[in-house]
C-alpha cells in the first residue's frame, strides 16, 4: 500500500501541472482572439479620457475592414453612414454623415481597416439640467444596413470647457420661489488650469452693481449704487484663486430686471420660468490695469451652464 501510495503521488502532481498548463494556454489564447480580432466595424474615440465638458466636440473615428464586402446602402466613406449618439444604451440623436474626400488607412491587429473621422457634439442635444455624470454615453455609426460596435463608455460633465483655466457652475438654492421672495443661487468659479489667477471670482453680494459678471439674456442690475472707479471696481471684483482651488458664493437676484426697458420687472416680480446664465468677463488693455494685478491676471470670457428660475 505504502509504494502504491508514493506512486499516485507523483501521477496526481503530473496531471494536475498539465491541467494547469492546458487552461493557461486556453486563457491566453481567448486574450489573443480578443486582442487579434477586433470587430469589422466599430467606432473609437480618439481620446482615452472616460469624462467629457457639457459644450465639449467629442473626436472619434470609425473603422471598417477593408476587404468586407459593401452591403445596400452603404458606400463606406461616401454615401449611407449616419452618427448615432446613445445614453444609457439608447439612441438620443442620430444625423446623416455627408461624403469625405479621403478615408484614412490603417492596419490593426494584422488587419486592414478604413476610416472616417467625426466630432459628436452634445452642448445642443443634451441641455445643462439634463446632465447627469452617472450616464453613460457612447458613439456609434450605422452604414446601409450594417451598425457598428459603439465606442468605449463616457460620461459628460455639468461644468462647461474653461477658458483660460476657469470654468463656472451656477446651481438655484431652491426649485421655486415665491414672488416677492429674495431669489439666490450658488455660483462656484473653479481653477483647472496650471497656475493662480487674479479673476472676477464669486463674491458675496455688498449692495452694490456686481463687477464682471453679467446675466444673460438680462444685463440689468439695478442696485441703488453710487459710481465709482475702474480701480475700485477691480479691488472690489478680483480676487486671486489659486490653481486646482475654487470659489463659492451666494448670489442675490432680485435686483436683475427681466428686460432693457427702464420699466421691466425686477426678477421675481411676476410669475413664470425663467432660462438663465452668467457670463463673466474681463477685457482690458494693459495700460488700464493698476500694477498690482498685471501679474495672472485673467483676461478672457466664459459662461456658466444654463439653470432655470420658477417665481410662483
Amino acid at each position: 500500500m505504502v509504494g502504491a501510495s508514493r506512486l499516485i503521488y507523483p501521477v496526481i502532481i503530473l496531471i494536475t501541472v498539465f491541467l494547469a498548463v492546458v487552461t493557461g494556454e486556453r486563457t491566453r489564447a481567448a486574450q489573443n482572439r480578443n486582442v487579434t480580432s477586433p470587430p469589422d466595424f466599430f467606432a473609437q474615440l480618439e481620446n482615452t479620457r472616460s469624462i467629457f465638458y457639457h459644450d465639449e466636440s467629442i473626436p472619434y473615428r470609425v473603422w471598417r475592414r477593408s476587404d468586407k464586402p459593401s452591403v445596400s446602402g452603404c458606400s463606406f466613406g461616401w454615401k449611407g453612414e449616419s452618427e448615432q449618439l446613445l445614453r444609457n444604451g439608447k439612441i438620443i440623436h442620430e444625423e446623416a454623415v455627408g461624403a469625405v474626400e479621403a478615408t484614412a488607412l490603417r492596419v490593426i491587429a494584422g488587419v486592414s481597416y478604413q476610416g472616417t473621422s467625426g466630432d459628436a457634439d452634445f452642448i445642443n442635444i443634451v441641455n445643462d439640467e439634463q446632465v447627469d455624470p452617472k450616464d453613460n454615453y457612447q458613439i456609434r455609426a450605422t452604414c446601409g444596413t450594417e451598425v457598428s460596435e459603439p465606442t468605449s463608455p463616457f460620461h459628460l460633465s455639468v461644468w462647461k470647457q474653461p477658458v483660460d483655466g476657469l470654468t463656472v457652475l451656477v446651481r438655484p438654492t431652491k426649485t421655486q420661489f415665491r414672488v416677492g421672495e429674495p431669489i439666490t443661487v450658488e455660483v462656484t468659479m473653479k481653477n483647472v488650469g496650471k497656475r493662480s489667477r487674479w479673476c472676477p471670482v464669486p463674491l458675496p453680494d455688498d449692495g452694490q452693481t456686481r463687477n464682471f459678471w453679467q446675466l444673460e439674456p438680462y444685463d440689468n442690475d439695478r442696485r441703488p449704487a453710487p459710481a465709482y472707479y475702474e480701480e475700485l471696481a477691480f479691488r472690489r471684483g478680483l480676487r486671486v484663486l489659486p490653481a486646482g482651488k475654487s470659489r463659492r458664493a451666494v448670489f442675490l437676484m432680485n435686483y436683475f430686471h427681466t428686460g432693457y426697458a427702464d420699466d421691466a420687472p425686477a426678477l421675481g416680480s411676476k410669475p413664470g420660468a425663467y432660462r438663465l446664465s452668467f457670463s463673466v468677463y474681463l477685457h482690458v488693455d494693459d495700460e488700464d490695469i493698476p500694477a498690482k494685478y498685471r501679474m495672472n491676471l485673467w483676461n478672457g470670457e466664459l459662461t456658466s451652464n444654463s439653470f432655470t428660475i420658477v417665481i410662483k
